[in-house]
Parts: structure tokens; sequence; C-alpha cells
């Protein structure tokens, strides 16, 4: 009889515990259920251009229109931080919009919302999202840089421009890794081919120019977990920063003796320019490299400048170019790169920090009605680390 009373006991306490979670669980519904039937019917603040120009075009409207699910492989986030990218000031002025409208197809070009990483929470998802996405998950994403930005309230992105958040990062924290480590990913694991995550990089000899900036800073970190040799460049005031990183060859781009220092480090399997060279910053130095791959490509001044027939047929030249001068003189090949959403990429970026292989440095935060104030900080350039914007 005691024994059986025992086991009753056991049952009524597992019901009851069960039925807590699923009251917990329940609320949470419930909660997110309200932010969606709320945001369907209630506009939201957003900074957005309705012109290009300079920092002046940037304004804060209350009654934006807040976004809603259009296929059923998008996600509705409400934002709680984002990070500013020297993109976002560069598209200020117009920069890409030539190719950007192409690639917008039938979407209007103004009122533009700018902003390319955040993290935030679900409050929406389309029939065919993951089931590993769900109502009120707390996520870290980009936005595709022709597509309406997360400078405010809500963002609406597909469902492979996210992941869950680390846990092991705060908010501001994750918002300020994406959109700087996916360009860093996807130079050194798809541009460059002959390199492989998990045994590709493994003692690679690789020269990172910038290597304190946003990308370059993330760029050494990957580099380091992967096991390569890296010699990171950046300014004097830089190299405690950078060393913090993991990075033990550092050198010192103002130092009288830097270019002797470089081509005795030298030869490279890559060099990754983060510092703006662009790829003319090849033939720049008597470096020896296999790959040289550089962020500042001429591919959207082109087609600003050009239009986008002539502008396409200047990038051909202009990649050609190079790369013709590179091969007769005995060095490798010219590569462009750019940033591109992949939910690999945020997997593996995900990956490194749980591991604690990667770590923001977030250098300066601003409250959302700040936020051309950060846009100036940008635009005045030589940052340590990332700016983000606080949205609670």
């Amino acid at each position: 009889y005691e024994m059986k009373m025992f086991l009753k006991t056991l049952n009524n306490i597992g019901k009851l515990y069960s039925i807590s979670n699923c009251a917990r669980f329940s609320t949470k519904i419930i909660n997110v259920q309200n932010e969606v039937n709320f945001t369907r019917k209630r506009k939201m603040k957003a900074w957005h251009l309705h012109s290009y120009g300079n920092l002046d075009e940037i304004k804060l409207s209350e009654k934006y229109r807040t976004p809603f699910i259009r296929n059923s492989e998008e996600v509705l986030v409400k934002i709680h931080a984002a990070s500013v990218n020297p993109i976002d000031v560069a598209m200020i002025s117009g920069y890409g919009s030539t190719l950007l409208n192409v690639m917008r197809c039938n979407d209007l070009e103004f009122p533009l919302s700018l902003g390319r990483d955040f993290c935030g929470t679900v409050v929406d998802v389309g029939q065919n999202v993951n089931r590993s996405i769900c109502l009120g998950d707390t996520v870290w994403g980009v936005v595709p840089v022709h597509l309406q930005g997360c400078h405010a309230e809500y963002v609406l992105v597909g469902a492979d421009c996210i992941t869950k958040k680390p846990k092991l990062l705060t908010d501001l924290e994750a918002a300020s890794i994406p959109y700087a480590g996916l360009t860093a990913w996807n130079a050194l694991f798809s541009t460059c081919l002959n390199l492989t995550s998990g045994y590709g990089l493994r003692n690679k000899r690789i020269l990172v120019l910038g290597a304190a900036g946003g990308v370059g800073s993330i760029a050494v970190q990957i580099l380091v977990a992967e096991c390569a040799q890296v010699t990171a460049v950046c300014s004097s005031d830089a190299t405690e920063y950078v060393a913090n990183l993991g990075v033990t060859d550092i050198l010192d781009y103002t130092s009288p003796d830097y270019c002797q220092n470089i081509i005795n480090k030298g030869p490279f399997d890559v060099i990754f320019d983060c510092a703006g060279l662009g790829p003319s910053g090849a033939e720049k130095y008597p470096w020896k490299y296999l790959s040289y791959i550089t962020l500042s490509s001429p591919m959207l001044k082109n087609t600003d400048e050009s239009g986008l027939i002539t502008g396409m047929i200047k990038n051909v030249f202009n990649l050609m170019e190079p790369n013709i001068k590179s091969f007769s003189s005995g060095q490798g090949t010219i590569k462009w790169s750019f940033f591109r959403p992949s939910l690999e990429g945020l997997s593996y970026l995900a990956k490194l920090v749980d591991d604690g292989k990667l770590k923001p440095y977030v250098s300066k935060v601003y409250t959302f009605d700040k936020i051309p104030e950060a846009y100036t900080k940008i635009l005045n350039g030589h940052m340590r680390g990332k700016v983000v914007v606080n949205m609670t």
C-alpha cells in the first residue's frame, strides 16, 4: 500500500510539473502571438532615406510601415540591437544603387532603411520555415544589402539569414559579429577555394592587412582557430588589441622597416586585404603570394558611374588587368570578395563563439535615437571593433 501511494504521489508531481512547463510555454507563445497581432496593425520607428546625399538625409520616422510575411520562408524579427557598418554610410550617398536596384526587382528603392546585422526576437514565421526557428527564439542574423535594413524596430529576412544567438553573447555583442564575420568567412572559405574549414587552413601562411578593423579582427580569430600561420598588419597603437585576439606575429605598417619585414615574412599562401588597398595593392610591395584577396573592388563604383552593362564590362577588364600583371611577374591570382549571407557561415561563427575562439569587441554603443551619431563615428574611420545600436 505504501509503495502504491508513493508511486501515485510521484505521478501527481509529474503531472504538476508538466502542467507548470506547459503553462510557461503557453505564456511565451501567447506573449509572442500578442506581439505578432500588434505588429500587424501598427506602424514602427525606423531610420530611413528618401533620397541619396549626406548624413542629413537620414530621418527618423515613427510611422514607418511594419513589414509582414510575404512568402513562406520569411521571418519577422523584433530588433534588440544592430550594428553600423561602413556599407551603411556608403549607401547614404547612393553607392551601389545601380546594381542593387536591379537586385531589388520590383521593390521600391525609397524609403530605404539601412543596417545589415542584428540580434532580436522572432515574432512571426512563414509556413515553410525550418522548425529549428520558433516564435520567441532569440536570433542573430544579417540582411542582404539590397533589402530593407534593420535600423528599425522590426526587420523581415529569409530564414537562411538567421540562426539562434550564441548563449555566451549579450544582444549587443551578438549584433556586432554577423556582417563582418560573414565577410571574413566568405573571403577565406569561398573566394579562396584552396582553403577549407577544418583542414585547409592549417599551417597556411596568411597575411591580414587591416587586422584591427571590423572584418580583419574576426578574420585573424578565424585563422588562429584554424591553426594557420597568421601575420597581422596594423598601426602601432593597435598592436596590443590585435595581440589580445591571439596573434603573435604582428607588423606595424608605420615602421620604417615595414616593407623589408613583410618581404622577410613571405612568401604567403594568401594576402587578405581588409585595409582598402584594392586590387592595385597587390603590386604595392614586392611581396610573394599565391592568392591576393581584397574587399575593395571597383564593381559597384563601375556600375554606378557607367551603367549596368558598361560597368560590368569594365569590371571584367579591371579584374583581368591586375591578374595578367600578377601572372607575368610570377605571382598568384588576385580576387575580389564580398559579403554574402550564409546559414553555413553563421553556424560556423556560432560554433567558434561557443568554443571560446571568437570574441567580439564593441567599441561604442549608441541609443536608437542617436543613430546619425553612430554613422558619423563610422564615417570618421580608423575604428577598433564595432559600433552597435541598442534598440531596447
